[in-house]
């Protein structure tokens, strides 16, 4: 890729989840590939309670953050988006007029999906919707989902071949040091305990 410019539109902790922790995960591993990252926030929550509620505060920075991303992509010239797609609506709606002028500026978007349940939602919201959906994730170059069990959720949108897997994560510096400090001669396996919602 000749141009280095990659833009990130997402939400870095907090609130601490899955989706905004790997968006920060995300972008420090593009930064060590040698790309210039631009992170666009797009922050409606700022704690875990208001995540899912609907709210005038959130209404009314529509404009802004839409406005935001917006402009710097025109600006920045990215030679890529990433764009950490939501499943639920009302923020889906978000995310598919911003997608919408996004590729309307010619910037190739991958989309990002850490959720399941678009093609349940799509289909219960009716024929409308599916069409916008169609059309916009359609126009996207590609996907990125959890595991191999999350590409049917979009398959209808975008074909199996531009649909790639990435696992959540954590940084594993501190398990590198771990192993390099363990005595070598210890044959114990690693326990690992893995706590989540």
């Amino acid at each position: 890729m000749k141009n280095k410019k990659i833009i990130v539109v997402g939400q870095l902790p907090p609130p601490h989840h899955g989706s905004n922790v790997m968006a920060d995960v995300f972008c420090e591993s593009l930064k060590k590939l040698g790309f210039q990252v631009i992170l666009c926030e797009k922050s409606f929550s700022k704690k875990m309670q208001e995540m899912g509620d609907f709210s005038l505060k959130k209404i009314l920075k529509i404009p802004a953050v839409s406005f935001k991303i917006i402009f710097n992509v025109i600006v920045s010239k990215p030679g890529i988006c990433f764009y950490f797609a939501s499943v639920k609506p009302p923020s889906l709606y978000f995310d598919l007029m911003v997608l919408f002028f996004i590729n309307l500026l010619g910037c190739g978007v991958v989309l990002y999906l850490h959720g399941k349940g678009y093609e349940r939602i799509i289909k219960e919201k009716g024929p409308f919707l599916q069409k916008i959906t169609h059309k916009i994730f359609s126009s996207c170059l590609g996907a990125i989902v959890l595991g191999e069990a999350l590409k049917g959720d979009i398959n209808r949108h975008i074909n199996d071949d531009r649909i790639f897997v990435l696992p959540n994560c954590i940084p594993d510096s501190g398990f590198l040091k771990y192993q390099e400090e363990r005595p070598p001669n210890k044959k114990k396996s690693i326990q690992i305990l893995y706590l989540s919602n």
